[in-house]
């Protein structure tokens, strides 16, 4: 007792004098302490009031005593704003509680206590049972963990991985037990992080649309004839580079070599791969040209996803740490009818991805008119990687750039030199060659 002072004075000192405290000792001596204090207040009351109190206990040789007389010095010194008499009732008081006649409060205080200190104990402890990070905590750390190491740019992959580890740690996906649904929240909750016009988590088992399912695809070619003499016309809504479409585009320009305009409507084009735009550039230029170039960080060439080797996509030196492939087109030689034919491109702010990659070529080249939109602005391009438990991510791991600039179109889009609403372009353009 001599070393410190007992626990009990202690916090009767830090309430008298005012002193803050971040937690109390552990034991129901010291709870009992506080709950003694509390009912020696309302023996303050009275005595503040004027009103006599029982007789004092009597002393014992508790070491209590006199650092209490001591505590009762110092606020009767400099604690004015409080009656003194209302601190004499109130040090009197707890005194009382370690002396033979306060046996009974102490009693009733150490019982009080024992709850105060199991709620005490609870709020000190008391931290909250770890939170259930849900069904798909799995798949979700698998997506953080690829794009952290394989996003086009590292500091955005870090900021989206950072994202998907605090919401699981916060349990914000823990009550998602649709797939669907977890893709979509996951699309939504990257895109607001940072907007990639390709990036999205997909189920990679479905219905009729395939991976995601969701209403059928159109064909990739819907519409291939002649509108009006001399006039060509294909409409495409996508580049999926099977055998089938590729051959189709090809069919499609032998038999309209003689069109003195060809009308490309690229308006629903949602994207694919480069086959079907090389078989058109080959139809499309005398020369061999260089359209655009192709950008990949090389820590993801690992992954495997890209096109496999042609001769249309010719390594060339870039910067470091980048793997460029310029996208090159050669002449159909054998073919020539298309060569010096006036072609139109229609666009729309659906017309994405590939069919951007194709509208770049045809616009800087000075090839082709844009007629339309300004287009998506979704250009890096991406491949399916699996997160496990039937999800996927379409993960950006390149961009294409524009060879005279070394800008890309992503969230910009590439814009028409006739701009007119998407609806209106082919009555336009047809408007122009009458």
């Amino acid at each position: 007792m001599s070393g410190r002072p007992p626990a009990a004075l202690n916090v009767v000192r830090r309430f008298v004098v005012g002193r803050q405290t971040r937690r109390f000792e552990d034991g129901p001596t010291h709870h009992a302490v506080v709950v003694a204090g509390l009912l020696c207040l309302t023996a303050m009351l009275p005595a503040g009031l004027g009103v006599e109190m029982a007789d004092p206990p009597v002393q014992t040789e508790d070491l209590l005593l006199p650092q209490m007389d001591a505590l009762r010095l110092r606020a009767e010194g400099g604690r004015a704003s409080l009656p003194q008499r209302t601190l004499n009732s109130f040090f009197t008081c707890v005194q009382g509680v370690f002396t033979m006649r306060a046996r009974i409060l102490l009693s009733l205080a150490l019982w009080l206590g024992g709850f105060v200190g199991v709620g005490c104990h609870d709020a000190e402890e008391g931290s909250a049972p770890p939170i259930e990070p849900g069904v798909f905590a799995q798949p979700i750390g698998h997506l953080a963990t690829m794009l952290e190491s394989h996003y086009l740019y590292q500091d955005v992959g870090q900021r989206y991985a950072t994202l998907l580890r605090n919401n699981l740690s916060q349990g914000v996906y823990r009550d998602v037990t649709d797939r669907a649904e977890l893709a979509t929240r996951l699309t939504s909750d990257l895109q607001a992080a940072a907007a990639d016009g390709h990036l999205r988590v997909i189920v990679t088992s479905g219905g009729p649309g395939g991976p995601g399912g969701g209403p059928p695809r159109p064909p990739p070619i819907s519409e291939a004839r002649w509108l009006s003499e001399g006039v060509a016309y294909i409409r495409f809504h996508g580049f999926p580079g099977d055998p089938d479409t590729v051959q189709a585009v090809e069919r499609f320009l032998k038999e309209h070599a003689s069109a003195r305009t060809l009308i490309i409507d690229a308006r629903t084009h949602g994207g694919g791969g480069p086959r079907e735009m090389n078989v058109l550039f080959s139809y499309l230029f005398g020369e061999e040209t260089v359209m655009v170039y192709m950008d990949t960080p090389t820590r993801n060439l690992e992954l495997n996803c890209f096109p496999p080797p042609d001769a249309t996509l010719r390594q060339k030196e870039g910067p470091e740490g980048i793997r460029r492939l310029e996208h090159v087109s050669f002449p159909k030689a054998d073919e020539p009818g298309l060569f010096d034919a006036q072609v139109f491109y229609l666009t729309s702010k659906r017309t994405a991805s590939a069919a951007e990659h194709l509208a770049l070529a045809l616009k800087r080249t000075g090839r082709a008119t844009l007629v339309g939109e300004t287009t998506g602005g979704a250009n890096h391009f991406s491949c399916l990687q699996s997160m496990g438990d039937e999800l996927g991510v379409v993960l950006p791991v390149g961009r294409t750039v524009d060879p005279d600039t070394g800008e890309d179109w992503e969230q910009v889009g590439v814009k028409p030199h006739i701009q007119v609403p998407a609806d209106n372009a082919l009555d336009e353009v047809l408007r122009r060659i009458q």
